[in-house]
């Protein structure tokens, strides 16, 4: 008989669209990944297309090993191939213990391993849990509204590769009956108990308090935020790709971008910063590392106008000044500059 968790999954993603595709798919050892990889197992039409990886960190020494023992005992139980990378520890190649750069190197090697394999998807475990713990993470720190809105199902990973999260309807306490029910194991990382961590403090501290205040909706109301600001974050993304098309000039080796003026081009500020964030993204540029007060002055020099904008120690008034080299402003993330001339913008490596 089919669990719940299963026939939810089924429902986020049917059967069909990929029952006849190369997965491959991510797997800690914790709850969630574990009860993704025995759902798909048990639903899938061809279990002989299922291929596991798991990444060791080697950040929790002895722990993080027992985690790589457990995924391998159990590919070995179901019968299902297994990739496995290590991090380098060595002192040469050290990358700072933050999640950005854990999530960098598991994506990296679940990419090499796909196409090795031949996969066409990369299957991960978020979960409606997660959903809601990154959104209040994301609010706490500053975030646009991107930052809330809710993860999209699937998106490319790199050429013919995509990411899928077909667990982003279901909770963790969901999860875990599954597991009960089918009587399966999973590993638990300590440092999830440890609140000095912001994400763990949400977790175990801040969702407890906001439940208890607002009652067990309370998950479901923030989801539904969530959603709507999805809703909005595409509707901008859509005037943001006219924007692209109709202003943003790119040089063929996508090192730098030209436009207008946001007071000659008008448009919005929140539509050009999201034309700006996909340009980010095309040219690979550190999005990541752009802050609120980057953004605020680019602002600044895209809404510059002749009326009633001083530039250095011209004054642009009834005198219309007409300069014919670019004037650097602005020094951004990733050796990049901000540069203006006339009624244009430049944003270029320097």
């Amino acid at each position: 008989m089919i669990q719940p968790l299963e026939q939810t999954l089924l429902e986020s993603w049917p059967r069909h669209a990929w029952s006849e595709t190369r997965l491959l798919v991510a797997v800690s050892g914790g709850a969630d990944s574990v009860a993704l990889l025995r759902a798909l197992v048990q639903v899938a039409d061809r279990k002989e297309l299922i291929n596991v990886a798991h990444f060791n960190h080697q950040w929790r020494g002895a722990e993080s090993d027992a985690d790589e023992q457990f995924v391998r005992v159990l590919c070995s139980k179901l019968m299902l191939p297994l990739t496995c990378e290590r991090a380098d520890a060595s002192g040469a190649n050290h990358h700072a213990r933050s999640e950005q750069a854990a999530r960098d190197l598991r994506y990296s090697f679940l990419t090499q391993a796909a196409y090795a394999l031949g996969a066409r998807y990369v299957v991960t475990a978020h979960t409606a849990s997660d959903r809601v713990e990154t959104m209040l993470h994301n609010l706490c720190r500053g975030t646009g509204l991107s930052g809330v809105a809710v993860p999209t199902q699937f998106r490319n990973l790199h050429d013919d590769l995509v990411l899928a999260r077909p667990m982003l309807h279901t909770t963790r306490a969901q999860v875990v009956a599954y597991l009960e029910a089918i009587g399966q194991t999973f590993r638990e990382d300590s440092s999830n108990t440890n609140a000095a961590f912001k994400r763990n403090f949400i977790r175990h501290r801040l969702l407890p308090l906001l439940r208890e205040s607002y009652g067990e909706h309370a998950d479901e109301h923030l989801l539904s935020f969530s959603h709507l600001a999805e809703e909005a974050t595409e509707a901008l993304r859509y005037y943001a790709s006219n924007w692209i098309d109709a202003s943003i000039a790119e040089s063929l080796s996508s090192s730098e971008l030209h436009f207008p003026t946001a007071s000659l081009a008008n448009t919005p500020w929140p539509v050009v910063q999201a034309a700006l964030e996909i340009c980010w993204k095309r040219n690979q540029w550190p999005l990541q590392s752009m802050t609120r007060e980057h953004w605020r002055q680019i602002r600044h020099f895209s809404n510059c106008n002749e009326s009633t904008t001083h530039w250095g120690t011209t004054h642009w008034g009834t005198t219309h000044w007409v300069t014919r080299h670019w004037v650097t402003r602005l020094n951004l993330p990733g050796n990049l500059q901000l540069a203006t001339m006339n009624d244009r913008i430049r944003i270029a490596a320097q």
